[in-house]
């Protein structure tokens, strides 16, 4: 067996050359095809690993090596990829894809001057890709070689024809050479090529500017101007020169031109009202001019509320009264129903006046347009529980809540829910009023109204006690002054039997409380009562029944009976 393996192995390399050549290349052809099957069903670790065996037998063959690259790029290995890049672009110079993929790669890599090298070799095997001019173009620009950008931009016009892109990248370029003169003439041709595109004209002017040439800017400008009295370049140069001269009435005059001009639009006429604003606070701050201008901005048909909205904020920046800020805000809804800003400004400004009527109206209002906006729900609920209308309050703010979602606010909803929750135990329905307080404290776990609210209530009904305690201590140590909550804890302490505790917050309660009300001092008789000091507890129990709105049975009875009665 050992004889006949060195015999055919000898006889191998024995064989003639050509032969041997032959045996090679149909090894390497095979081994190409599988990695190219592979490669097609996305099999990429046998295609790579085909590839890796292709080149261990020839590694000689530009394809292989082209082939090779992106798998590199897949593992990681960005240098590798960039060599096989290479080698098939030295293996074959000629192919106009390892030339392009090879300049392409040498970009990514950061090496310009060898991208550029390679697009350049590219386009010699292909004098007419338009693309790899453009592509020459930006990379002649980043490496500063302007000259070569205006040769590009030369035979692009050879490809497909003058035009204004080319004719002002030429005129830039040549600005950035240095060279003022041949620049300017790009610009001036243009504006001789499209005599109707005053865009050019304005961009010729800007650059007349530029070189210092004022008089012959304004002198093209006034042609613009002439041809389009709301050209907004035109204009705005027009006016910054007048102002640099102090022709005040002339720079004015072109101002309020383009405020009123139908073609221009809101960015440049804001641009010109800052601006307005600007100068007049410079000079002292007159309101009454500033708002002479937009007096008269506001008597010509609006398109929309942009100059009714920025005169009401310009109003209300100087501090001006409601009523008059107020005006100009129902100006704006009656442009724009649904501008919801101007509703919530409205909807600031009646409530702080306390102005629930105005409130409801407003939100029912602003619902017509908008229903899914929480912040009307939770108003004109509020506006209606500041009414004592508390069947309407709970149906506003059910409803609102049928529109909730991630997006809202959360320490508006949980308000909505503590607000139902307090309204639901009114009722009588306590399971519903503990699942809305329960969604509350979804919204906000911090909302302290929410923990006391529900800790007193629990402990009302004496359910979840441990929970209330939890509930009603962490209220207190949000706000350790605040009588009420501190009411609450004493009474969740009294409910669990422990006085001793019940008694140190009761007396805390009524420190912090400068006119006791009948709750508090009716908890302080019980608590007192269960310390075993009868006295002080009817003390309390007294005070209690003065200041009770109505007669409070148990309470008088306690009193008369001198003992806690449940």
């Amino acid at each position: 067996m050992m004889l006949r393996y060195i015999s055919a192995v000898f006889l191998l390399f024995s064989l003639p050359l050509h032969a041997q050549q032959m045996a090679e290349d149909s090894l390497y052809v095979r081994t190409f095809l599988e990695a190219m099957m592979e490669r097609t069903k996305g099999n990429d670790e046998a295609a790579f690993d085909s590839l890796l065996h292709c080149v261990s037998i020839d590694s000689t063959r530009a394809e292989v090596h082209f082939f090779l690259a992106p798998y590199y790029y897949k593992r990681g290995e960005r240098g590798k990829a960039l060599k096989s890049y290479v080698r098939a672009a030295e293996l074959d110079s000629t192919c106009v894809d390892y030339v392009e993929a090879l300049s392409s790669a040498y970009y990514d890599a950061l090496q310009y001057d060898k991208a550029i090298a390679a697009a350049e070799q590219l386009l010699k095997l292909d004098s007419q890709r338009e693309d790899v001019l453009n592509v020459l173009i930006k990379m002649y620009d980043r490496a500063g070689r302007f000259s070569d950008c205006i040769s590009c931009i030369d035979r692009l016009e050879q490809l497909e024809g003058k035009s204004e892109q080319m004719a002002l990248a030429k005129s830039y370029y040549l600005s950035e050479m240095g060279d003022t003169v041949a620049s300017m003439r790009e610009l001036h041709n243009l504006c001789v090529d499209y005599p109707g595109e005053l865009k050019y004209k304005c961009t010729y002017a800007s650059s007349l500017l530029t070189i210092g040439q004022a008089d012959s800017a304004l002198a093209v400008y006034r042609e613009v101007m002439a041809e389009d009295p709301q050209n907004v370049d035109a204009a705005m140069f027009m006016r910054e020169y007048y102002k640099k001269q102090n022709m005040e009435q002339q720079a004015d005059s072109v101002a309020m031109q383009l405020l009123l001009g139908k073609k221009v639009d809101w960015d440049a006429k804001a641009a010109v009202l800052r601006d307005i604003i600007l100068c007049n606070e410079r000079k002292g701050g007159d309101t009454r001019k500033v708002l002479d201008v937009f007096h008269l901005l506001l008597q010509q048909p609006q398109q929309d509320a942009n100059m009714a909205y920025l005169c009401a904020l310009y109003m209300d920046k100087k501090k001006m009264s409601h009523d008059s800020i107020g005006m100009v805000l129902h100006k704006v809804v009656q442009i724009e129903p649904d501008n919801f800003a101007a509703r919530m400004h409205l909807l600031a400004y009646a409530w702080e006046r306390n102005d629930m009527d105005s409130v409801v109206v407003l939100c029912n209002e602003a619902r017509k347009y908008d229903p899914t906006q929480m912040p009307f729900y939770y108003y004109q609920g509020m506006a209606y529980y500041r009414q004592d209308r508390e069947e309407d309050a709970l149906a506003t703010l059910q409803k609102g809540l049928e529109y909730v979602n991630e997006t809202n606010d959360s320490t508006l909803v949980a308000d909505c829910y503590m607000i139902m929750g307090d309204l639901l135990y009114k009722t009588g329905d306590s399971n519903a009023a503990f699942a809305a307080y329960d969604s509350c404290l979804h919204w906000n776990p911090a909302e302290v109204g929410c923990l006391n609210n529900y800790a007193y209530f629990l402990s009302l009904e004496n359910k979840r006690l441990d929970q209330a305690e939890q509930m009603s201590h962490t209220a207190v140590m949000a706000e350790p002054r605040n009588a009420t909550y501190l009411d609450t804890y004493a009474w969740v302490l009294f409910k669990r039997g422990r006085y001793d505790e019940a008694k140190e917050f009761i007396d805390r309660a009524l420190q912090n409380d400068s006119v006791p009300g009948e709750d508090i001092l009716e908890h302080a008789g019980d608590i007192y009562a269960l310390n075993g000091n009868i006295d002080q507890a009817v003390e309390y129990w007294k005070k209690a029944a003065e200041t009770a709105p109505e007669f409070n049975v148990v309470l008088r009875k306690k009193i008369k009976k001198k003992r806690y009665i449940k």
